[in-house]
């Protein structure tokens, strides 16, 4: 319900967000859930306008901007997967990064991106 409990997390004007779940109310507002656990949100509010609209995203798998969605994404020096030894940053949810090369392994069901 869109008066309900409230998170601490903001959305900010021009923020871009991952969906996981889309919903229609009965009254026509569509329910958002944020694919990174943040809850959710709704794309209007009757009497106050549209909060939010879809972004249409490029073709799959594709260099160009992506925003990390998943808290502590590790970064890595290769595409070669490793362990925590391996790691040399990590990426909050809401980052934006440029991806300049795409890798993928789908015998590992893993996509990897070299960043810019």
């Amino acid at each position: 319900q869109i008066n309900g409990p409230r998170v601490k997390v903001r959305m900010e004007c021009g923020d871009v967000f991952c969906v996981s779940e889309e919903r229609k109310g009965p009254d026509g507002v569509l329910y958002l859930q944020l694919a990174d656990g943040r809850g959710w949100l709704f794309d209007h509010k009757p009497g106050f306008g549209t909060m939010c609209r879809r972004y249409a995203a490029r073709g799959p798998d594709s260099p160009g901007a992506y925003v990390v969605i998943h808290q502590n994404t590790a970064v890595t020096p290769t595409d070669a997967l490793g362990g925590d030894d391996d790691i040399i940053a990590k990426l909050a949810a809401g980052a934006v990064v440029n991806v300049v090369q795409v890798a993928n392994n789908m015998g590992a069901h893993r996509i990897r991106g070299r960043l810019e």
